[in-house]
């Protein structure tokens, strides 16, 4: 099933011409939000959601994962707060998590929760064992609100983050 999600996700960016080479793997330009999101879809998590304790928070489905990796992307701690966004850098890789098959409520309970400054697009990611899988990552969109430093999962503040973060969003 998941091979039969990644290609059709796959033949449909060929036939849109969306899909243009970015090193060895492969990047989709279009947002996701663009594409229908009644079926489920993988997700690739690269900040407070790669947390159980945030995604269980924002989604209702139980979902597999597996590590994974974004390669031609960078990840940066936003000035002043205590989550990250990630953006396109063709010399840069994210460690994260592969969400399978998450249904299309929970998606949009994600967009939601991500909010305007975040895109949901379709890009390339490697599992362990080598696979590549099509996945809708949040691509952060105010750039100028990043600071120079490379955001940590290890440094996560994970209780402020809930009291202030899931607190405007989810009141809880």
């Amino acid at each position: 099933m998941i091979l039969s999600h990644t290609l059709r996700d796959f033949i449909w960016a060929l036939e849109v011409g969306r899909l243009q080479p970015l090193g060895p793997h492969l990047k989709i330009s279009t947002p996701c939000n663009g594409i229908s999101t009644q079926e489920s879809m993988q997700l690739f998590t690269y900040g407070s959601l790669m947390f159980p304790e945030i995604w269980q928070r924002v989604v209702r489905g139980d979902y597999r994962s597996v590590p994974a990796m974004a390669y031609g992307y960078a990840r940066y701690a936003l000035a002043d707060d205590t989550y990250p966004g990630m953006i396109a850098n063709p010399q840069a890789s994210v460690e994260g998590v592969l969400y399978f098959d998450v249904a299309a409520a929970d998606v949009a309970a994600l967009d939601a929760f991500e909010g305007c400054e975040y895109r949901r697009e379709l890009i390339d990611v490697v599992i362990n064992s080598g696979e590549s899988v099509i996945a809708c990552a949040y691509i952060f969109t105010a750039e100028k609100k990043l600071s120079a430093l490379p955001w940590e999962p290890q440094a996560f503040q994970m209780s402020r983050f809930i009291d202030a973060y899931c607190r405007d969003k989810l009141g809880g």
